[in-house]
């Protein structure tokens, strides 16, 4: 089992619909700055080689490159579970509204996440 394991929900039973609007949105909203983070990381990881008037040390570089492959292999599942959680209230949301005869569309701005 892993963390992401721990982290994904699939349902919401006791959910009410502002609830998951907020799931919804939080879940994107996090995974949206996961990836624009790790984007950084890795604008930062390709300049950071260019600079040879720099006291930066192979051992420190590679010691930092350590730490980074770290960090995303567990970030990446965390990710995952947000992305699910996200798509996972958002169809919570859909099944309730068709319940209510409420067919007004649910936010729609995690197209992002099928990347």
């Amino acid at each position: 089992m892993s963390i992401y394991n721990d982290l994904v929900r699939t349902s919401f039973p006791d959910a009410s619909k502002e609830r998951l609007d907020e799931i919804y949105s939080n879940s994107s909203d996090a995974l949206s700055g996961i990836l624009t983070g790790l984007e950084s990381v890795g604008n930062l990881m390709f300049w950071a080689t260019d600079n040879d008037s720099c006291n930066y040390s192979e051992e420190m570089a590679a010691n930092d490159l350590r730490n980074i492959g770290d960090m995303l292999m567990n970030i990446m599942p965390i990710a995952r579970a947000l992305q699910d959680n996200s798509a996972n209230a958002k169809d919570q949301l859909r099944t309730m509204e068709r319940r209510a005869g409420n067919k007004l569309p649910v936010k729609d701005s995690d197209e992002q996440n099928s990347n």
